[in-house]
């Protein structure tokens, strides 16, 4: 026998809740409703619900009623999903909406659960007065999901969240503000679950999101999404993900919802990021991590932004080289090899004017110099040492014979850069450095650089 506490449907209490139901079904039923009778409608319809939930969740009932009570559940939530299809406008029904899908998780009803979230697209798709407290709610719902273990609901949330974003204009910023943040929100809670797939699917709805409409109005937003979700791939070694974010950062591209120090910002904390990565020694998400700066900043084409990126990785790339040596920092920062390459070809063979030209050519061999004359100050060693070293790894790394000759060609331009910018410390070091020249290949326009550059 229950105790006297216990809390059990009798009868009379559970058919007042079938007629109220089927009354509700048939008024629907009618034509010609005005829309503040569909909301109505719908309030009563969740009232019902939750009303039904009340007695599921603390009453003592047999197993007929409690299969009763699952279909009237069922057809509740049925008749409320086409009132929502029909336009209704409702504050109060998101929140009993959301009361009654946490209900349904923490019961581990999944299958309700995920038939609640479902009726958050027509809500929201219909009213779009309604979306950023709705956008909100799933993201909730969606943290809570996963930490639920019901990662298809999350997904399900981040889905609604993206399709509801989609016809966003340049006056949504504050709604792209809420869909990042909900979306990161749930991605950050399924890498802390530790469930890679969910976080990499989160992220390429993101994606998908972004490739059908490239425009981003909250910048700063962006920002802060990529920075949060690079360090959580990063950090997690999701390396697939990566690639992911590294296109989405090229959103950031010449965008004018972000200003000059929020680019910095950005790309100032990049940085860092890969300096802490580097520094565990991960190969794969440096690379990964330092190949998207590198190609963020070719898109960006910011002169003063890409100077003082680089003067910040060779500080790093110097810290690397006087902790493990000048090999491993070389090979842990191979993409740095890369890049200084195509700024080189940049300053010969572009179409960029002459003074832009001038300007990243010096660039490259200024900071190249200041990079070797550096690590070798750090390890006590030579110049000419560090150079020898440079060519070794870099011909040893090329993979075909013109990238070989590209290589050769850049230490040549570094060293007589350095002998022309440091003629006393160089003076005794060159003539141990005559095989970098064999064969010579500062010719023709590489010559020219060299001569207006030193």
């Amino acid at each position: 026998m229950a105790e006297e506490s216990t809390r059990i449907v009798h009868g009379p209490t559970f058919k007042t809740l079938l007629d109220n139901v089927t009354k509700l079904e048939k008024q629907t039923q009618k034509k010609d409703l005005t829309a503040d009778e569909k909301s109505n409608l719908a309030q009563l319809l969740l009232n019902c619900l939750l009303e039904a939930l009340d007695m599921q969740a603390e009453a003592v009932m047999s197993q007929s009623v409690k299969e009763q009570m699952a279909v009237t559940i069922e057809r509740i939530v049925r008749r409320f999903k086409l009132l929502a299809e029909q336009g209704i406008a409702c504050e109060a029904c998101l929140e009993k909406l959301k009361n009654a899908c946490i209900y349904f998780m923490r019961a581990k009803h999944e299958i309700l659960a995920k038939e609640i979230i479902a009726v958050f697209q027509p809500v929201l798709v219909t009213n779009p007065q309604l979306r950023s407290d709705g956008i909100r709610k799933l993201g909730m719902l969606g943290c809570l999901a996963m930490k639920d273990g019901m990662p298809e609901v999350t997904a399900q949330c981040a889905n609604i969240v993206v399709v509801v974003s989609n016809e966003l204009t340049a006056a949504d910023a504050d709604m792209e503000r809420e869909m990042l943040q909900m979306l990161q929100d749930m991605a950050v809670m399924a890498a802390r679950m530790r469930d890679e797939v969910r976080f990499a699917a989160i992220v390429s709805k993101a994606v998908v999101r972004y490739s059908a409409e490239s425009t981003v109005y909250a910048g700063s937003k962006m920002v802060e999404f990529l920075l949060t979700l690079f360090f959580t791939a990063a950090d997690r070694r999701y390396v697939n993900v990566l690639p992911m974010l590294r296109w989405m950062s090229l959103l950031l591209t010449n965008n004018d919802s972000l200003t000059d120090k929020e680019l910095q910002h950005f790309v100032r904390e990049w940085t860092q990021l890969i300096a802490q990565i580097a520094r565990r020694k991960w190969e794969d998400e440096t690379k990964q991590l330092l190949d998207g700066l590198f190609v963020f900043l070719v898109r960006e084409k910011d002169f003063v932004l890409t100077r003082s990126t680089l003067m910040n990785i060779a500080l790093h790339f110097q810290m690397y080289a006087a902790w493990d040596g000048f090999a491993s920092a070389f090979k842990i920062y191979a993409p740095w090899q890369n890049f200084m390459l195509v700024l080189l070809d940049q300053a010969v063979l572009s179409r960029r004017t002459s003074e832009q030209r001038e300007q990243i050519g010096s660039l490259v061999l200024r900071t190249q110099r200041d990079l070797i004359t550096a690590v070798a100050r750090q390890t006590m060693q030579e110049e000419m040492t560090v150079y020898g070293e440079w060519l070794k790894l870099g011909l040893e790394a090329a993979k075909s014979a013109k990238n070989k000759e590209r290589i050769r060609r850049m230490v040549q331009l570094t060293v007589g850069y350095w002998a022309v910018q440091q003629p006393r410390t160089s003076r005794e070091q060159l003539k141990h450095l005559l095989y970098v020249f064999e064969p010579d290949l500062v010719k023709g326009k590489y010559l020219e650089l060299l001569e207006k550059v030193r």
